[in-house]
């Protein structure tokens, strides 16, 4: 296996994300560093992210499908991570196979831009229109 020192910071700070190990994440993160997630939602911090996560989902995982890197002309790699998430949502109600995809700016060995797209809101309305349909 080549040594991808892009993708290893990015494997990183997804591990240290799925433990939520704030202090671990946010060393690989820079610290004018933007953070943007589903719905266009923009952070600054890792802490500030993990707050937003935790009320979204009870536990989250990440499966790892591919890792894609490559280098810019001005100096940074851009790293595309795809895979699938598995959790509880906040009501105990597990979910699996959610389609994820995320990209990551990587200039002198941190992430200064994060963006991250899934299937997550299709999934939950997916849920609401199944609960409106079949009330109990």
């Amino acid at each position: 296996m080549v040594h991808n020192p892009p993708v290893s910071i990015v494997r990183e700070y997804l591990n240290a994300m799925v433990q939520r190990d704030v202090a671990t994440a946010s060393a690989y993160i820079h610290p004018e560093a933007t953070i943007i997630y589903p719905g266009g939602k923009t952070f600054n911090a890792i802490s500030t992210l993990a707050e937003s996560s935790s009320a979204k989902f009870k536990t989250l995982s990440k499966t790892f499908e591919r890792f894609d890197c490559m280098p810019t002309e001005t100096g940074t790699h851009v790293v595309y991570v795809s895979g699938h998430l598995h959790g509880t949502w906040p009501d105990d109600t597990p979910f699996t196979n959610i389609r994820f995809i995320d990209r990551y700016e990587i200039k002198d060995n941190l992430i200064v831009m994060q963006e991250v797209w899934s299937d997550s809101a299709e999934f939950r309305l997916a849920k609401l229109i199944h609960h409106q349909d079949n009330p109990q």
